[in-house]
Parts: C-alpha cells; sequence; structure tokens
C-alpha cells in the first residue's frame, strides 16, 4: 500500500533526496512501555523541484551620486527560481531630456539598461534632479515581477546663470527693474544680488540683494548709460576630501542646508572618509563670507567590495586571486572570506553522471576560505566543470558586501574507465561484446579502444588453444588517444586466479566512437572451457 505524502516549502528548481524510515513498535503483554524494533530505512530517491522564473528582487541602491549622473547597483534576487540569473532589466522615471533611446511605457517608465552586470551609471542628467527606478531579472524560463521603486536626487549645484534683468520704468534719478528666477538645479535659492555700475563703465557696487525679482534702483544721475549685472545665490557647504568620499559625492562644494535653523544633519556620506564644513549667515543686507571650514571624519564602517576575483584553472582546481576593495571603510582590512559553488548550469548534468562531490549540486554558496591573503587554491574539483565564487573583504566592523560573481571553468581531463564489458553474444568463433559510456569528465567521449586476451588453459588441464578470453575497454576524449593512467592495470589485475598477469597478451580488436564491437577471430573451445569477463 502506497502513502501519498505531500512536502512543502522546497525552493524552485533545487535538488532534494528523500528516504522512508520505518519504525516498528510492540507492547509487551504486562508492560506498558511500548518496544521499538530497528528501523529500516529505504533506499534515496533524488528529485529535483520544477524551476520557476525569478522572484521579485530589491528595490536598487544608490552607488554614486554626481551633479549629472547616478549609478545604480543591485543585487541577485533572494529566489532565483533554481536556474541562473540571465540579465536584468532597469526602468526610470521620468525620461531623462535629450534621451534618444526605446520611449517610455504606459506607466512613464523608460528602460535605460538590459545586461547581465549588477550596477549601472545614467548620465545625461540635469543637476537637483529627482528619478525613480525599477528592476527586473530574467533566467531561461521568463522575466520575474518588478521590483519596489527606489527615487534618488542627483547632486544640487549653483543655480543656473539668470537672464539679464530688463528695465520695465524709470525716472529722472531712478529705475525699476525686473528679472525672471533661472534654474535653481536641486537647491532653494537664498537671494538675489543685483549690482550697478558708475555710468561711466567703471567699477560695480551692489544696489539689491533679495528674495524678489523686481527692485527700485535710486540715486541715479540723468543723462547716464548705467550697465546692471544679476546673480543668484545658494549655500555650497560640504566638500568630500577623501578619495573614495569625492568619487560618490563629487570634487566641488556641495549644498547640503540652507534655511534659518543653526543644526543639520547631512546622511549621504562614505563611512572613515574625511570631509570639510563651511557655513555663512545672512540678513537683509545679504550674505556674508563663509567661516573657516571644519574638518571632519565620518565613523569607520565595513570595507567596500573587493573587484571580481580571476581565476587560473587546471584540471581539478582553481587558483582565486582577488584585490583589495577601493575603501576600507576606515578601519584596515583584517581578512577575506571566499564563497564557491557549482555553477547552476552544470550541477544538474555533473551530478548526474559524474563522481558525487561537495560542490556538484549546491543548494548555496559554500565557504572556502577565510584569511588574510589576497589568494587561494581551490582542489578536488571536478574537471570539465563551471564554477562559481565570489569574495568579501573583512576589518574589525564586520563583512563588507560580496563582490561581482565570477566564472570559471576547470580543464577537461581523461575520461574515467568504462564498466567491465558485457557479453551480447558467442560463438564459436566470434564473440560481441558492448559496454557503457564513462564519465568524460569535461569532454565527450569521442573512441574507444577495445583489448582481448587469450589466457591460459582452465584449471591446468587441456592444451594452450583451450583457455578463457578477456575483454576490456578503454575510452579517449577529444581524440586526443590518452587513456585514464589506471584503465589497463585494473582491467589486467581482473583475471582470474592462476593466471598471472604478466603473461597475458593484449590484443587491440577494436578502435572506434561505438560502444560494441565484434571479434570474428576466435578458436573454437572445448565445452569444459567457457567465455569470461572481468566482473
Amino acid at each position: 500500500m502506497q502513502v501519498p505524502v505531500q512536502v512543502t516549502m522546497l525552493r524552485s528548481g533545487r535538488f532534494y533526496a528523500a528516504r522512508v524510515v520505518a519504525t516498528a513498535t510492540a507492547v509487551v503483554e504486562g508492560s506498558q512501555q511500548p518496544v521499538a524494533f530497528a528501523a529500516a530505512t529505504s533506499q534515496v530517491l533524488p528529485f529535483r523541484t520544477l524551476p520557476t522564473p525569478p522572484g521579485q528582487m530589491q528595490a536598487p541602491a544608490l552607488a554614486q551620486r554626481a551633479r549629472n549622473a547616478l549609478k545604480l547597483k543591485w543585487n541577485v534576487p533572494d529566489e532565483t527560481g533554481g536556474e541562473a540569473i540571465q540579465r536584468y532589466e532597469l526602468l526610470v522615471t521620468p525620461q531623462p531630456a535629450g534621451w534618444d533611446g526605446p520611449p517610455a511605457d504606459e506607466q512613464g517608465f523608460t528602460q535605460v539598461y538590459v545586461g547581465d552586470e549588477r550596477s549601472y551609471k545614467l548620465g545625461k542628467l540635469g543637476p537637483g534632479q529627482r528619478f525613480s527606478f525599477k528592476i527586473r531579472s530574467f533566467n531561461v524560463l521568463g522575466g520575474g515581477p518588478w521590483s519596489l521603486p527606489s527615487t534618488f536626487t542627483t547632486q544640487a549645484s549653483v543655480p543656473a546663470q539668470p537672464d539679464p534683468p530688463v528695465q520695465v520704468a524709470s525716472s529722472k534719478d531712478a529705475a525699476t527693474l525686473q528679472w525672471r528666477p533661472p534654474a535653481d538645479n536641486g537647491a532653494v535659492i537664498s537671494c538675489y544680488q543685483l549690482e550697478v555700475d558708475d555710468g561711466r563703465g567703471g567699477e560695480f557696487r551692489l544696489a539689491f540683494t533679495g528674495l524678489d525679482t523686481q527692485c527700485v534702483v535710486a540715486k541715479l544721475q540723468s543723462g547716464l548709460n548705467y550697465r546692471f549685472r544679476l546673480r543668484t545665490e545658494n549655500s555650497v557647504q560640504l566638500l568630500a576630501k577623501t578619495k573614495v568620499a569625492a568619487a560618490a559625492l563629487g570634487s566641488d562644494w556641495v549644498i547640503i542646508f540652507d534655511g534659518a535653523a543653526v543644526a543639520t544633519t547631512f546622511s549621504a556620506l562614505q563611512p572613515g572618509c574625511e570631509y570639510m564644513v563651511r557655513a555663512a549667515a545672512r540678513n537683509a543686507a545679504g550674505q556674508g563670507s563663509f567661516c573657516m571650514p571644519l574638518r571632519l571624519t565620518t565613523a569607520p564602517d565595513v570595507p567596500l567590495q573587493p573587484p571580481k576575483p580571476e581565476a587560473e584553472a587546471a584540471a581539478t582546481s582553481l587558483l582565486l586571486r582577488w584585490a583589495a576593495p577601493q575603501h576600507d571603510g576606515g578601519s584596515q582590512v583584517t581578512g577575506y572570506k571566499v564563497e564557491m559553488r557549482c555553477s547552476p548550469d552544470a550541477s544538474s548534468s555533473t551530478a548526474a553522471i559524474g563522481p558525487q562531490h561537495s560542490l556538484a549540486i549546491p543548494e548555496h554558496f559554500l565557504n572556502i576560505y577565510a584569511g588574510p591573503d589576497m589568494c587561494v587554491q581551490v582542489t578536488d574539483l571536478l574537471p570539465g566543470t563551471a564554477y562559481e565564487y565570489r569574495a568579501a573583504a573583512l576589518n574589525s566592523h564586520g563583512a563588507g558586501p560580496w563582490s561581482v560573481i565570477g566564472t570559471a571553468t576547470t580543464l577537461p581531463a581523461a575520461p574515467l574507465p568504462p564498466p567491465a564489458p558485457q557479453l551480447a553474444a558467442c560463438s564459436s568463433s566470434s564473440l560481441s561484446v558492448t559496454w557503457v559510456e564513462p564519465y568524460g569528465q569535461g569532454s565527450p567521449v569521442s573512441s574507444y579502444t577495445l583489448n582481448m586476451a587469450r589466457l591460459g588453459p582452465v584449471g591446468g588441464s587441456g592444451s594452450g588453444a583451450n583457455g578463457v578470453v578477456h575483454a576490456m575497454a578503454n575510452g579517449t576524449a577529444d581524440g586526443s588517444g590518452q587513456q585514464h593512467p589506471d584503465s589497463h592495470d585494473d582491467a589486467a589485475s581482473s583475471c582470474s586466479s592462476g593466471h598471472s598477469a604478466d603473461k597475458v597478451r593484449w590484443e587491440t580488436v577494436y578502435t572506434g566512437p561505438l560502444t560494441s564491437a565484434e571479434s570474428q577471430e576466435c578458436q573454437p573451445s572445448p565445452a569444459s572451457a567457457s567465455a569470461q569477463l572481468p566482473a
């Protein structure tokens, strides 16, 4: 009788193994305690759940911000659906000015990136502009759902140059001027300054300071041609001094506050980096000079992610090397950790025909190294198999983010020995044998060599013509002709007892791509002899 059982909470496209353990109990007469008999365990049944498209990704994060660009980064989705992620699609709204790519969709989002990288820099933006982004990932089964949107603003800058003021009224000793506000480039305009010369082409003097877009300039002399000029101001108060901070924030002073308060908090800084801050006061007469800059250093944190590791491949090993992260987070890097797994595209095929291995059927990345060095040799790998790896830096505050995942494939090796040939047909003068294709160790088996040998009399009776026939098949990969180093010795040692291996004379009777062969040059043996193949 079969008892169906439904197992839930499994992940899509993952490999699992199941077995049934049966335990019998009985109650002995006169005792209330049940007696348990030895448990019986069934054979292990490996299976794989059906793969699906990827799950929802986390919203894109801000990697760098400049006046005219935003760099986004993102992580692999927590649920890949059991298949490798092939590409990502990034959308933005509103559409950047001057965009010449795909049009916006019905919701106003524009596709700005499709590819397999996990970061993208969107350029040709204006300062102080606000953009929203969303992203999704694809595997061989299709695309997953869109992430929640994330919104970022480009770095603010000084206002744009205003248009010249326009005279709207005049009298014998005064003129009324008016102007239009220019683009503020992401920061509120704190004041306008209007200057006028002496009417004779001399130096300019301050005639107006304020937020109005119109003013009356008095105490002018009749008959003179005056020149006016206008400028706008807003507060630019933060300057990044550390190289990594300047890469994220820019190399110019940045507005962080403009208002009447005497305190402010600015959070978009890099850990363990040096900055300069300055402030200026303003009243009805205008804005004064900036104070002496204050140098400050943010608190240290975990390091940034290191670059993607590079790999040198051998047949059963990978030598991984990586560089230090661009920024140590303000605290010295004390070590690195590396994780590795078999590539999802290769795990199913290698697990089916190759030997079992700790990295052959992964569900998660496995930790393979933790230490101060920036290289590690990973051994005992499968030949001709693709592996994925990533590295992270550590300091006294913890581990930083993982690097971009790298992929490398070990070199192929000679195929393993095939199983012992099986007798398919036998007559008085011919033998037909077959064998099973062995594991090619990263390269398809392209040809086989079949050796046969006639042994001496069975049990010491009969003449030299009466004996036992042994067959041995060796595979070669990609026509290289290289055999597995242990294949001949294994076959020779499998001869039946009573026949010395050094007296066996092997002859090649077949070479080719098929997994069966027939030998027509066998001599008939008496009824007491039989054809014997290695077990």
